[in-house]
């Protein structure tokens, strides 16, 4: 009798199928890591190429306000001149010109405001009122001027206050830089409101729909409004909602929802990065750092802006700000402490004059300055003995937190304190000024990710 071999119905053992398993698991491992870093580069990219169309757009404004000569006004005058010991007084056309130029670029080109408490204008651009008491510009301007007329208040021009006002809701009469209603000011917000028609207020959805006065809408509006988004949001309402002759370099409808959003509902766009964070913008960083140091406390050469270090040697190239080429605002008579007899006192070592010029636009003095001391030259800026003084070159950043959603740099705030340091992103209130060390470490690790428009290598790279 011949005997059939059974088939073998013999499976897989455990520790067989945990291998399997564990391959499995490792090459999904890789091809997600693989995805993922797709995923990434693809929002870093995207992200890139909207603050490079952006800078684009920036630099075609500025360019357009650098062509106009700005109005010298007794402000710029009374800044540029020096004082002398015996109570004399030299004027200086040439700084006077680079301060008025300076002035110009500010007022047209603001980069951040605040909501106040105001029933004329809710906003504020960080203005600081000038010595007589106003916050118009061009700084020291005075009402009624029947020469030079007022061109702008709190710290911005009309024009440069209109795409906020309109996205807000204002009547057509609250933005078109005229008194309308002959009360004395212009685009205020009495003309914006007009006789306070009912108006559709929608909810965050655009869904709903009720009828609520107009004053009613733009106070819910301004309510709503976080600060975290105002540089974002006044860099679309210059570039997309331009009024006046600068106009508007882009349109609305040249930008995906996926760059342009409302998140926090004050009627207000703001320029979003890939991962829903509203872009910052800012018009003068001088603390922008091009480069983090690396262990030897040094920047290297390659920094476009420096700041908070020092240069790595006397020999390496100093920063030259292009509106003050022949660096007016560098001159020692100028910037060192004389017998000041005006509004300003100067401070440390430095002038009233040089102090002035410091509370109303950006420092023009090292960090590594010592109060009080003649420092030796070599990698300070200053190679002449008279320590602290600075040329910045403060090309406009706009800048993305990257994946971490976390920015690594700092900025000089508006405040009443020129001195005064702060993160980029914080607070901004009319007395913030209180001073602290900035944490260098910990912005080294929060920029590693950085996207900006400074950006020298590829994006992801860090801030450069």
């Amino acid at each position: 009798m011949r005997h059939h071999r059974t088939p073998s119905t013999r499976g897989f053992t455990l520790i067989e199928l945990l291998v399997v398993v564990a391959i499995i698991g490792i090459l999904m491992t890789f091809i997600l890591i693989a995805a993922g870093g797709a995923v990434r580069r693809a929002e870093e990219k995207a992200t890139l190429s909207l603050i490079t169309k952006l800078e684009m757009g920036l630099s075609e404004r500025i360019e357009a306000i650098l062509a106009r000569r700005a109005d010298i006004y007794l402000a710029h005058l009374d800044m540029a001149a020096i004082y002398t010991t015996a109570g004399g007084r030299i004027d200086s056309p040439q700084r006077s010109q680079v301060i008025a130029q300076i002035d110009l670029v500010r007022a047209e080109i603001p980069d951040v405001f605040f909501v106040q408490n105001d029933t004329h204008y809710p906003l504020n651009f960080a203005s600081l009122p000038y010595a007589n008491g106003s916050n118009f510009v061009p700084l020291g301007a005075v009402v009624g001027d029947p020469i030079r007329p007022i061109l702008g208040a709190y710290g911005a021009t009309w024009q440069a206050m209109s795409g906020l006002h309109k996205r807000l809701g204002y009547l057509p009469s609250g933005y078109d830089g005229t008194d309308n209603n002959g009360n004395g000011l212009i685009d205020d917000l009495q003309e914006g409101i007009g006789t306070d028609p009912m108006v559709d207020d929608p909810d965050s959805a655009g869904t709903t729909h009720t009828q609520v006065k107009l004053s009613a809408l733009i106070a819910r509006r301004l309510g709503n409004h976080t600060h975290n988004t105002a540089r974002s949001e006044m860099l679309y309402a210059l570039l997309v909602d331009g009024q006046g002759p600068l106009g508007s370099v882009f349109n609305a409808n040249e930008f995906t929802a996926k760059e342009v959003a409302d998140t926090d509902n004050d009627g207000l766009p703001e320029f979003i990065d890939a991962w829903g964070q509203p872009l910052q913008f800012y018009r003068w960083p001088i603390f922008y750092n091009g480069d983090y140091p690396t262990g030897t406390g040094n920047q290297t050469a390659s920094s476009i802006q420096k700041g908070l270090l020092r240069y790595n040697a006397i020999s390496e190239p100093r920063a030259i700000d292009p509106l003050d080429p022949n660096q007016q605002l560098m001159a020692i008579p100028w910037f060192y402490k004389t017998n000041q007899n005006w509004a300003f006192t100067g401070t440390n070592d430095w002038s009233g004059s040089a102090t002035a010029f410091m509370t109303y636009f950006h420092t023009l003095v090292d960090q590594n300055f010592v109060p009080g001391a003649n420092n030796p030259s070599g990698p300070l800026w200053d190679r002449s003995g008279f320590f602290g003084r600075r040329a910045y070159y403060s090309r406009p950043l706009i800048l993305s937190g990257g994946p971490d959603k976390l920015l690594g740099v700092l900025q000089l705030p508006n405040s009443p304190t020129p001195m005064a340091l702060q993160l980029i992103g914080s607070p901004l209130s009319p007395g913030e000024n209180t001073a602290f060390q900035p944490q260098l470490p910990s912005l080294s690790v929060n920029g590693q990710d950085d996207i900006s428009n400074q950006s020298l290598a590829s994006p992801g790279g860090g801030v450069r």
